[in-house]
């Protein structure tokens, strides 16, 4: 059965009392047909349940489900749900400008639109310029997306087509912990024949220290780990085209190996320890083959300042770097 037109915004809720009202309103979806907003509450020990039941009460067009705990369940249970041709993400402590939806509705030209977005007071101006990608330009810019991860690869603040979801049976994998959007977005990609690009901002990204990749684990370090091989596989497999910029997408990853996992301030364990797991961490086969196929001359980002360290094998000041970094935020 074919997909109503519309939107269906896919907003994962677990422990998001605070903040779930002010995402639902601001999507302005009262008595609007073309837009069906799907909460799944997913293991909330406050009342987000309530709030969202009372939230279907209100607005005949939002769907309350429930799934297993995690992100990637709710979403999934969101997929499974959604009956309108495109999809979006909403996480529940962000959301949307005024007019968003406004906007939304009148560019759709891709199968899949990227919006800038605002982080905080900054705004992350993505492009310059509103266009559609094709050929060996997506493939540029889906190379870049790799290059620049945490700016990109978000399944947030973009609308994806129902059809190639359906169709191709993608779903989030819940095994991964960190970076499962990441892989999402890049399966998606691989079925993509065009990307919109649209410059100005539609959606507020809140910063969430509690949120699972900003919250320290002592198992972080291997679930990083685990994505980094779950998406060389796939890339490797799946996307030769864009294999080359997988390994500057390695790096970032140990980016963030170093600042939310080896050497967050929140890691108990000595400094010189965590010198020590740095250097048992890049002897992992998938980030030595990055850092060999990298150049110092392709790190021109001061992103890599600590990575380019680390080539020259000098840990200590890279270490430095790290913690700097994860102290400031």
């Amino acid at each position: 059965m074919k997909d109503e037109k519309g939107i269906s915004i896919i907003i994962p809720a677990h422990n998001c009392a605070r903040t779930l009202e002010r995402a639902v309103h601001s999507i302005n979806c009262h008595n609007k047909k073309d837009l069906e907003v799907i909460i799944v509450e997913n293991g909330s020990t406050d009342s987000t349940f309530k709030i969202a039941n009372e939230l279907h009460q209100r607005n005949g067009n939002v769907i309350v489900a429930t799934s297993k705990k995690g992100v990637s369940n709710a979403r999934n249970k969101g997929l499974e749900i959604a009956s309108k041709d495109k999809i979006a993400f909403l996480d529940a402590d962000d959301y949307y400008e005024n007019s968003a939806f406004n906007t939304i509705i009148t560019h759709q030209n891709g199968d899949l639109t990227i919006y800038s977005y605002k982080s905080g007071n900054n705004t992350q101006r993505l492009f310059t310029t509103s266009r559609n990608y094709y050929g060996k330009e997506l493939t540029s810019l889906i190379g870049k997306m790799l290059t620049y991860p945490t700016t990109f690869l978000t399944v947030w603040g973009k609308i994806f087509n129902a059809q190639i979801i359906k169709k191709n049976q993608l779903r989030f994998q819940n095994n991964l912990r960190l970076s499962e959007d990441s892989l999402f977005l890049i399966q998606y990609l691989s079925y993509c024949r065009n990307v919109y690009c649209y410059k100005d901002c539609i959606y507020n990204y809140s910063r969430n220290e509690e949120s699972t990749v900003r919250k320290y684990s002592e198992s972080t370090v291997d679930d990083y780990l685990l994505s980094l091989r779950v998406v060389h596989d796939f890339i490797f497999e799946q996307m030769s085209s864009v294999k080359d910029y997988y390994y500057k997408y390695g790096l970032m990853q140990l980016n963030l190996i170093g600042v939310h996992g080896i050497f967050d301030i929140h890691n108990p364990i000595s400094f010189s320890k965590k010198l020590k797991l740095l250097r048992q961490t890049v002897e992992n086969p998938i980030l030595m083959e990055c850092l060999e196929k990298t150049s110092i001359e392709d790190l021109n980002s001061v992103k890599f300042i600590a990575i380019i360290f680390i080539k020259l094998r000098m840990f200590l000041i890279a270490g430095q770097i790290f913690t700097l970094r994860s102290y400031l935020g």
